[in-house]
């Protein structure tokens, strides 16, 4: 609205109200007569139309005086350090409201105050305050960033979502964003997708030390990987029994067979949350496609710790670069006989495929030998509760070392 951006008066509005005519006529008359009976205080016209000069406006210098003390008084605010160095200054429009200035007297002062080096501008309506030692770009990007942690989370999030939530050009959010890649303060995710030779969409987390350095606790989970009848349900089981905010996340699981323990889906809803950018990682086995998404990992932290169920490393890095969390690694082993005898014994009619599974994750581990494990079980030699206390300890140990 033009008289918000340009009139001294607009901060000292109220309220608010149109009312729409069928007629100009009609609408001039009834303005005419609101002007006679309401007597605005700023309003430029009589009730018969003939020009006068504003009750608020009928000492110019006076406006001026009062114009020129609240601009005053936001310089002073600003050197007593009012303003947060690590936010946003508001909007000139917001400004005005608060010192009961129009907005483009605020704007003059704003630029004056970069003028004396105070602040800088970086779009068309945001400042940013200085700070000692810092180039002022920096002091930019490293705002943008307290900005998007503070309203988006660690992520994953798209430029789209940075533009959305700062209101900034394409341009500066490119920009910045680039600048934040390459100083390690961002990192680069590409989500998965389940089209063929398609590259997933560009999205972006916040890394685990820039967390730590704004204050920010990550949430807690775990990631099984194992062969298949390694123990990845039992010591899950066992877990939710040690402590009931442990849960086995449920993968979506879009085709046939067991339901238990999956979210059952459609290729439909896998393909709207591939045009989301939400599948963090999906493979195929079995005759199915098992997904990892975002919205259900964001809602299994919400309820507590996730138990993630993996059977491939490069799932296991999808979910750890995808998805910021403290998570922890878990091996759990068991021989390829042993694999054999738990799955006729739990009455499997697909052992065959359960056995070539086996060997593909020897094949998985053998091809990745730097994956470094934050706990390895042998559960052929340790019970289900036995491994799941290990699990519980090596998350206690990595809160109190985090709190350390």
């Amino acid at each position: 609205m033009q008289h918000e951006a340009d009139k001294r008066w607009w901060p000292r509005v109220q309220h608010r109200a149109e009312t729409w005519y069928g007629t100009r006529e009609e609408a001039e008359a009834a303005e005419r007569a609101a002007i006679g009976s309401e007597d605005p205080l700023y309003n430029r016209t009589d009730e018969n139309g003939a020009n006068r000069a504003p009750q608020g406006e009928q000492n110019p210098n006076a406006r001026a005086k009062a114009s020129r003390a609240a601009l005053s008084a936001l310089e002073a605010d600003f050197r007593a350090g009012r303003f947060h160095r690590h936010r946003f200054l508001p909007t000139p429009v917001e400004l005005g409201r608060r010192y009961g200035s129009a907005a483009r007297d605020v704007l003059a002062a704003l630029n004056d105050l970069e003028r004396k080096g105070l602040v800088k501008r970086v779009s068309s309506n945001r400042y940013v305050p200085t700070q000692p030692g810092k180039p002022v770009e920096e002091t930019a990007r490293g705002l943008m960033l307290q900005e998007v942690m503070t309203s988006l989370g660690p992520g994953p999030f798209s430029r789209k979502d940075i533009r959305a939530l700062t209101g900034r050009s394409s341009f500066v959010v490119d920009l910045y964003v680039t600048d934040l890649v390459a100083e390690g303060r961002l990192k680069v995710v590409n989500r998965p997708t389940s089209a063929p030779g398609k590259r997933g969409a560009t999205h972006y987390v916040v890394p685990a030390h820039e967390l730590a350095a704004a204050g920010a606790a990550q949430p807690k989970g775990v990631v099984l990987y194992g062969p298949p009848a390694s123990g990845k349900d039992t010591v899950t089981t066992a877990l939710a029994e040690l402590s009931p905010r442990y849960a086995q996340f449920a993968r979506l699981k879009v085709g046939t067979g067991k339901s238990a323990g999956y979210r059952m889906g459609t290729a439909e809803q896998l393909r709207e949350l591939d045009a989301a950018g939400s599948v963090i990682y999906a493979n195929s086995r079995y005759g199915n496609t098992y997904v990892i998404d975002a919205p259900g990992l964001d809602a299994a932290f919400e309820a507590g710790v996730p138990v993630v169920h993996l059977g491939q490393i490069d799932g296991i890095r999808a979910v750890v670069d995808g998805y910021p969390a403290d998570w922890s690694l878990v091996l759990l082993w068991c021989p390829r006989e042993i694999t054999e005898q738990r799955s006729a014994g739990r009455g499997d009619s697909d052992t065959t495929a359960r056995l070539a599974a086996w060997d593909a994750t020897r094949e998985d581990l053998d091809a990745h030998p730097g994956m470094v494990w934050d706990l390895t079980v042998d559960t052929t030699a340790s019970a289900p509760h036995d491994a799941a206390r290990l699990i519980d300890h090596l998350l206690a140990q990595r809160a109190g070392a985090a709190t350390a």
